[in-house]
């Protein structure tokens, strides 16, 4: 019985099993289990030694009798029963055999006395190769395969990056053939544009163009055109197969097959069955004959119900849409591929990719819709929040100013009546009774008034200041009891300052300094008070005076 699966571990499953062919779920889930659900480990793992063997004979023991391989790819809408060898069961080779140039380790006496003459037929080989396409005239495949067996003799490639091994491939086409990709040369074959070569610097030859071939992995190829919605175009080649120079002269060269692969967005991968990833590729995909051309494109997991959900990203998979090996002369031919992209492959998998692309363009049209409208809200909220930060801010400091207008109201409410209390108490202590007998000294106060009072000659300032100060005192103040001692820790501010009339002399307060020893009071005097304020002084009208 099989596991409990998530959605994306059942998507991963369907994928190994369109990959490998394979019917057995419980099997494929522990392989996928041991690869830690990776894909391209879990592909890896089949095909490694032993692996597909193992592999292969646990989806067999699953497979009713008669029924072969390619019962799956039967569910699909492309009909491929017109493709050659495709319905017939994979023979699949022992590993050892993908690498039919690999040498064992160390040399034997045989190749120590051949490597010389190896050695310089291949350098031989390699001047005419080069002297030939600099003329060129296409080189001859007995120099081509001399050449591979001085290769050979180098032991195999080693295991490339997968877009080092693309990026290889691509260029070792482009030397062979003479043409540029392309995306090499910046052409643009949209639009129903025909053209497909390109002048060279004196006009007279033409230079051929090749497929814009994608530079990567094959498993990066296959994301690529589920998440772009694009058909995929795999083309796998083999040295051992003598119809390659003609595939890649004749066909991977046609202009006519160049511009339908183009106009349409298909999106092409090649790779030598001599590298490892090619030749696991070939091994998934079933190919037995070369050169091998296969189209891979998203395809719906069974029947669309009218009430289904519009969105596909869930009920669909890439699957294989067809298969085509064989000589380039006949299956693989560009007439015949072309043919197959424009009458077959097209008409019917393009309104499904068509459905996909506009689906994918709603919801990318919402996704930008809510990030807008998010950004929108975003905004919005900044600005509320910055409006009623101001708000909380001018809040705060009006009643910060409230309280500390209210503070100063206070402090100014419990000076006046600590003053209040202090002239009270002056009123009792410290002015003096009136003497029959003393110094006479008329005051001007700054409300108008005239007080005149006789002081004994010991009085001190302090005693006039208190007396003039205790004028301020309020009438309710003046009928008030007084008060027999002082406010705690208070000293008099005086709020005028006494001066003589003519000549103007300031009497400044001095607490100790007696009336008898200012000069400008000995004799009696005529004095105003003048009102500080802010430092400065103002006198009260003295146009009225009294005769001593």
């Amino acid at each position: 019985m099989a596991p409990t699966l998530t959605p994306e571990q059942t998507d991963l499953l369907a994928q190994l099993q369109s990959i490998t062919n394979s019917s057995n779920i419980d099997t494929d889930v522990r392989i996928l289990q041991a690869a830690d659900w990776d894909l391209q480990r879990a592909v890896q793992m089949i095909y490694d030694e032993g692996g597909a063997a193992s592999h292969l004979q646990a989806s067999s023991s699953r497979t009713p009798a008669g029924t072969s391989p390619s019962a799956t790819i039967e569910q699909m809408e492309v009909d491929d029963s017109a493709v050659g060898a495709f319905g017939q069961p994979a023979r699949y080779r022992p590993v050892s055999t993908a690498y039919p140039n690999t040498w064992m380790v160390g040399l034997n006496l045989v190749n120590i006395f051949a490597l010389p003459i190896t050695m310089s037929i291949g350098l031989l080989s390699n001047l005419l190769q080069f002297i030939l396409r600099l003329l060129g005239i296409p080189v001859p495949r007995f120099l081509r395969t001399s050449s591979a067996t001085y290769t050979s003799l180098r032991g195999p490639p080693p295991i490339d990056d997968p877009m080092v091994a693309a990026d290889r491939l691509v260029r070792q086409l482009e030397e062979e053939t003479g043409a540029v990709c392309v995306s090499r040369v910046g052409l643009s074959l949209q639009d129903g544009e025909t053209v497909s070569t390109l002048s060279t610097t004196d006009g007279s030859e033409k230079r051929k163009i090749l497929p814009d071939f994608w530079i990567g992995s094959y498993k990066t190829a296959l994301d690529t055109a589920k998440k772009d919605i694009r058909i995929l175009c795999v083309i796998l080649m083999s040295e051992e197969h003598q119809d390659m120079s003609e595939f890649r002269r004749n066909v991977l060269t046609d202009p006519d097959l160049v511009r339908v692969l183009t106009d349409n967005a298909i999106l092409a991968w090649a790779g030598d069955v001599r590298d490892r990833e090619a030749y696991e590729v070939a091994q998934s995909l079933q190919a037995t004959t070369y050169p091998f051309v296969a189209f891979i494109a998203l395809q719906a997991k069974g029947p669309r119900t009218p009430g289904a959900s519009s969105s596909a990203s869930a009920t669909t998979r890439l699957a294989v849409l067809s298969r085509h090996e064989g000589s380039p002369s006949s299956a693989t031919s560009a007439p015949t591929l072309q043919a197959y992209i424009t009458s077959t492959l097209l008409p019917r998998i393009t309104p499904l990719l068509t459905r996909l692309r506009n689906e994918q363009r709603a919801r990318q049209a919402e996704r930008l819709l809510r990030e807008e409208q998010d950004r929108a809200f975003r905004d919005a909220e900044k600005r509320d929040r910055e409006r009623i930060e101001k708000k909380r801010g001018e809040e705060r400091a009006r009643l910060q100013a409230e309280g500390e207008k209210r503070r100063q109201a206070e402090e100014e409410a419990l000076r006046a009546e600590r003053t209040d209390q202090w002239r009270r108490w002056a009123r009792k202590s410290l002015v003096p009774p009136e003497m029959k007998d003393g110094v006479r000294i008329g005051v001007r106060l700054a409300d108008g008034r005239r007080l005149i009072r006789n002081f004994a000659r010991v009085s001190t300032l302090e005693h006039l200041y208190a007396f003039v100060d205790v004028q301020s005192l309020s009438d309710d103040s003046a009928t008030s009891v007084d008060s027999d001692f002082p406010p705690p820790n208070y000293t008099p501010e005086w709020d005028f300052q006494l001066a003589s009339t003519y000549p103007r002399i300031e009497i400044p307060f001095a607490k100790d300094m007696r009336i008898m020893d200012i000069p400008a009071l000995q004799n009696g005097a005529n004095l105003i008070a003048e009102v500080t304020r802010n430092g400065q002084h103002k006198a009260a009208d003295d146009s009225d005076s009294d005769d001593d």
